[in-house]
């Protein structure tokens, strides 16, 4: 009655819209005081593009990366309606993104190729949408029998109430909605018993002595001093056999020399960045190549030494697949290069800075790093979407490597919202409502999308029930052009 039904009258039919269209867009889970950090970047980007469709803005120029990140496929269409009613608007929308259902809704497409690095970067179909074949389900295999089963009992936190079975020596794919639980079993509970803290409550059987590689899209290092070389272990391979040479022998250097971490090999004037950072007053920091080093990063002493006519400071700039040949034959360096090159990442150079590095791209190193390790004893890999960020040709090398490991006895565990892996599941568990079940097969794939309708710009702006100010509930058409 009074003010409070009248403002109760006008706001209550917006939140329920608002409600509505946050459920369509796979936010149904969400509480209204869940903290902004604690979201995931899909989750992140859904809650923007909530905010953007309030607006009710028009000839904005809106660009969004891969937003279909973390959304369940059954949800993937709300989200694409929304999208839908932006264009409506009158924005424009730019949207990278590899699911193919999702990009076969999309009025204009740009692809580029048709490799990745400088293997890409060239346009290779620019204009209306082209047919094409969806890419290939895995082909059928007999699911591996395993070497046992691990249970973890009595998992309870937030809305996850359930028992987990687990098969060691093969690959688990662990599937349900945004919202299921998912992560909270895997990460907030697995994890940490396997580790040999559980929680209270809850019990962990057939665990076994295994070593505990968790995997995750979090990046690889807060410093531009960390590489793809640090981080796999290769670059110690590499520095010791530098300092196996007999030049480097003869001036004394030894691997720490080779270093660009450490002050004995270095550049002095860059420190080992090879870069010199120039701070611009509001503007972004620009970097160009140190005027000592001229980009080598290290003393000339150092650079002098060679192996097979490369510098150190050369080793850096290779892509695994152009290294191979200056390191010849070192078994361990090759079945890491291999491992790198295996996964979809032969376009990175060694030396790139690990803070430059996509999610997708620095989980596949933490991978690889795993897929390359020399040690034959069994262990447990844990993964946080891993087909984050792919191409489907990409997807095919996350498969054979998560094949590789499951066939040399690790036990795998993937969070995954994509079909392919779950057809390629050795066991398949789908968690609904905070609850696990075991799946004989995936559910059956949604129907086909309708070809998108041609998208007209409004001809007039609307303005309905307008009562800013002084202004009595107005409602007015405004032509557009």
């Amino acid at each position: 009655e009074g003010l409070g039904g009248a403002v109760a009258e006008v706001v209550h039919p917006q939140l329920v819209a608002a409600a509505e269209q946050a459920t369509a867009l796979g936010l149904g889970h969400l509480s209204l005081a869940r903290a902004t950090p604690t979201l995931s970047d899909g989750e992140l980007q859904r809650c923007r593009l909530l905010s953007q469709l309030g607006l009710r803005l028009s000839g904005l120029l809106l660009a969004f990366d891969e937003p279909t990140l973390g959304l369940h496929p059954d949800a993937q269409p709300g989200l694409a309606h929304a999208l839908r009613r932006l264009v409506a608007q009158g924005n424009t929308l730019l949207v990278v993104e590899h699911d193919p259902h999702f990009v076969g809704a999309a009025d204009q497409l740009l692809a580029l190729g048709p490799g990745a690095g400088p293997h890409g970067g060239r346009i290779t179909h620019h204009g209306p949408l082209a047919p094409a074949p969806l890419p290939t389900a895995p082909a059928a295999r007999p699911p591996r029998p395993g070497s046992g089963w691990l249970w973890l009992r009595g998992a309870r936190r937030h809305n996850v109430d359930t028992n987990l079975s687990l098969r060691h020596g093969a690959l688990n794919i662990v599937m349900g909605p945004s919202g299921a639980g998912k992560s909270t079993l895997i990460f907030q509970l697995l994890l940490p018993s396997l580790r040999g803290g559980p929680p209270a409550g809850v019990t962990l059987e057939g665990a076994g002595q295994r070593a505990v590689h968790w995997i995750d899209a979090t990046p690889l290092g807060r410093t531009p001093r960390s590489t793809p070389a640090t981080y796999t272990g290769l670059f110690d391979r590499v520095r010791k056999r530098f300092a196996a040479t007999p030049e480097a022998k003869a001036a004394g250097l030894g691997a720490s020399h080779f270093s660009h971490n450490h002050k004995q090999g270095r550049c002095p004037a860059c420190e080992g960045l090879g870069v010199e950072r120039i701070g611009l007053h509001l503007l972004d920091d620009v970097e160009r190549p140190c005027p000592v080093c001229d980009g080598g990063r290290y003393r000339p002493e150092v650079l002098s030494v060679r192996v097979n006519g490369h510098t150190i400071a050369d080793v850096l700039q290779c892509t695994a697949p152009e290294l191979r040949p200056v390191l010849g034959d070192d078994t361990a360096t090759d079945r890491m290069l291999a491992s790198l090159e295996a996964l979809g990442l032969g376009h990175l150079q060694l030396g790139r800075s690990t803070t430059t590095l996509s999610r997708g791209e620095a989980q596949r190193v933490k991978l690889a790093t795993v897929l390359g390790a020399a040690s034959s004893k069994a262990s447990m890999v844990l993964l946080d979407e891993p087909d984050r960020g792919l191409h489907p040709a990409d997807l095919a090398r996350l498969l054979r490597g998560l094949h590789a490991l499951a066939d040399a006895g690790h036990t795998v565990v993937a969070i995954s919202h994509h079909r392919h892996l779950w057809l390629a599941a050795d066991h398949l568990i789908q968690l609904v409502d905070g609850r696990a079940e075991v799946l004989d097969a995936p559910p059956p794939p949604p129907p086909a999308w309708p070809p998108p309708a041609p998208a007209t710009p409004p001809d007039h702006i609307h303005l309905v029930g307008v009562r800013t100010n002084n202004l009595q509930d107005l409602s007015v058409r405004i032509p557009h052009r």
